[in-house]
């Protein structure tokens, strides 16, 4: 009797071991401290919007040839040149459309696919005052308020002549202007000239060859008596205007149904925000969730987006996440009359405290980054007046240019970093035209001390509590990286990279 051996091969599919899930963090005075008390300082790379990355796959608009996922592992790849980049956070930025100061980013909806609004808008008011920014419905569409210095560049194609009689012009103190006298033949070519300056009163302007006489009309933003929307539109650069007696409107998007607006977001989160905030959870990265929108918390469109945005957060799956941490928006600055800048904390901190409670009593813990007035740059001001709640940090932004130019704005910072609140530095970067690695800002500066010195000091005294380069692009610049399949790193990138590299398995009591 013969006997046969049988040999059964098993085939296992080797699954590479997933990256550990970092602690759970609180704020813990100026830091963020692990479930053991020691320090973790959040360190990583900021991203470009990622409507970019979900809505040009095709390679078109500059955005990137990759998925959301792959786009999100360059935080944590080793790059074309053979260097690990060793971030153990990333910001992720969600584009809002459309945003709320108007001469900002996606003019047209879903171009690529930024986040849609969910809010309602109320009807077109007649005879009413309008602030850029502020937005309508009108039978079946929405539109927005957007200074757009109606016929006051005559360099550009719809005005190319010099102003006569009867011309309309929006001047840059937002006051409306109407044109009783123009003499003479006119200016040398390409010399435009000058529009009027001023506020609330007439002007004479002599340009030599050309002068005017201006009457003082009233500010900008009053509508009229009857709906602008019946009449012909003014296209411009693929944009539908309306001229409203003192306001212009620009042509949004169709005016969605309750359902249908939240149809609208759930597929866009679905697509854009999820798979990238699921990515960086799962390779072990902190992820900060930012609405990229612009503008002062007090703007009635800002306001209802934030309690409307945060309070969908802090009910989602990303609630409570032992890695998430959100990031209310973008930046503050002006809009028309809502002050953003230097001096309106104190219009903002009580819609950003209103946000804040919103977000606790809907029964989320998660760490709130509060941006600070005048792009984020204004970090004094607000931290010496700081929110009540815990779990708060407030973002810096900073530039090298800036801070080597602005003694008043290394002031901000300096004063922000010594309140003993957490900071977090949610976008920085070397946008100077240095090109040596060696002396990008984390090691060298003209106006000590360097980056790296400032944020994370040798001598025991108080830094920041993360950073974020900015970014990781190779069209939102300053950019990390040459190529758009983002793997040979800029002199800025690899400067950031070495930083990362020092500091990787650093733990801090």
């Amino acid at each position: 009797m013969k006997w046969r051996v049988l040999f059964v091969a098993v085939l296992a599919v080797w699954v590479p071991p997933q990256p550990a899930s970092p602690p759970p963090l609180k704020v813990d005075a100026h830091a963020f401290v692990d479930p053991d008390g020691h320090r973790v300082v959040l360190r990583g790379v900021a991203s470009m919007g990622m409507a970019m990355v979900y809505g040009n796959k095709d390679r078109s608009g500059g955005g990137s040839p990759m998925s959301v996922a792959q786009y999100v592992d360059r935080a944590t790849q080793t790059d074309a040149t053979g260097g690990k980049w060793y971030s153990n956070a990333i910001r992720l930025s969600f584009e809002r459309f459309p945003v709320t100061n108007p001469t900002r980013l996606y003019t047209t909806e879903n171009t690529p696919y930024a986040m849609p609004d969910t809010i309602a808008f109320g009807e077109w008011q007649s005879s009413h005052t309008y602030a850029d920014g502020e937005m309508v419905a009108w039978k079946g569409k929405r539109y927005r308020v957007a200074a757009k210095l109606w016929r006051a560049d005559r360099g550009l194609a719809w005005n190319p002549s010099p102003y006569k009689v009867g011309d309309i012009v929006v001047n840059l103190e937002r006051n409306i202007y109407r044109c009783t006298s123009s003499t003479g033949k006119g200016v040398p070519a390409g010399d435009w000239g000058r529009y009027p300056r001023g506020t609330a009163e007439g002007i004479v302007e002599d340009q030599g060859g050309v002068q005017y006489e201006w009457q003082y009309v009233g500010p900008f933003g009053q509508s009229g008596s009857t709906s602008p929307f019946t009449q012909q539109a003014v296209s411009d650069n693929r944009v539908d205007w309306y001229l409203d007696n003192l306001v212009q409107w620009q042509y949004v998007s169709p005016d969605y149904s309750k359902t249908k607006a939240q149809e609208n977001f759930t597929d866009w989160k679905s697509k854009v925000m999820d798979p990238a905030v699921k990515r960086a959870v799962d390779i072990g990265l902190y992820v900060v969730i930012t609405e990229f929108d612009f503008g002062p918390a007090q703007h009635p469109l800002r306001r209802a987006r934030l309690l409307d945005f945060w309070t969908r957060m802090a009910t989602s799956q990303w609630a409570n996440h032992p890695q998430v941490l959100f990031e209310l928006w973008n930046e503050s600055e002006d809009i028309g009359p809502y002050k953003g800048g230097p001096g309106s904390w104190t219009l903002q901190k009580p819609v950003i405290q209103e946000t804040v409670d919103a977000i606790r009593a809907a029964g989320a813990r998660n760490i709130v980054i509060i941006p600070t007035p005048f792009y984020s740059a204004w970090i004094g001001e607000a931290t010496a007046s700081a929110l009540s709640g815990t779990n708060l940090a407030y973002a810096l932004h900073q530039y090298r240019s800036q801070w080597e130019s602005y003694s008043s704005n290394r002031e901000q910072i300096l004063q922000g970093l010594a309140s003993g609140q957490a900071i977090v530095v949610t976008e920085w970067g070397d946008d100077t035209s240095e090109t040596n690695p060696a002396l990008m800002w984390p090691k060298a500066t003209k106006v000590d001390p360097p980056l790296q010195r400032l944020l994370e000091p040798t001598d025991g005294s108080r830094g920041a509590a993360g950073w974020f380069a900015w970014a990781l692009s190779h069209t939102w610049a300053p950019g990390l990286f040459r190529d758009e399949a983002l793997m040979r790193p800029t002199p800025f990138g690899i400067a950031t990279r070495q930083w990362l590299s020092e500091v990787r398995d650093e733990r801090k009591p």
